[in-house]
């Protein structure tokens, strides 16, 4: 078995297969709306317009979209220093 996913979708691997320390799945897929709900608005946040979005046009060009600090301190919250050769199952998740 195999669970993969790109982007959003690898949070959501990631989420889904990290172990809790009886060794089931610490989330459960019914978890990951009110997730998202909650901490998407910080994971991804959004400038107001088009105005709002000219001055950061350099960047959108040359780099990420988001810069990823919440996202990085939100996963290290419920993931902690789980690795990939800990998951329940096979995970993909390409960059």
């Amino acid at each position: 078995d195999v669970v993969a996913g790109t982007s959003t979708g690898g949070l959501m691997t990631a989420m889904l297969t990290a172990p809790n320390e009886t060794g089931r799945p610490l989330f459960a897929a019914k978890d990951i709306v009110p997730f998202y709900f909650q901490h998407s608005p910080k994971i991804f946040p959004q400038s107001g317009g088009l105005f709002g979005k000219l001055p950061k046009l350099p960047k959108l060009l040359s780099g990420p979209k988001y810069d990823g600090t919440y996202l990085r301190d939100i996963l290290s919250k419920f993931l902690g220093e789980t690795r990939l050769h800990q998951t329940l199952t096979n995970v993909v998740i390409p960059t």
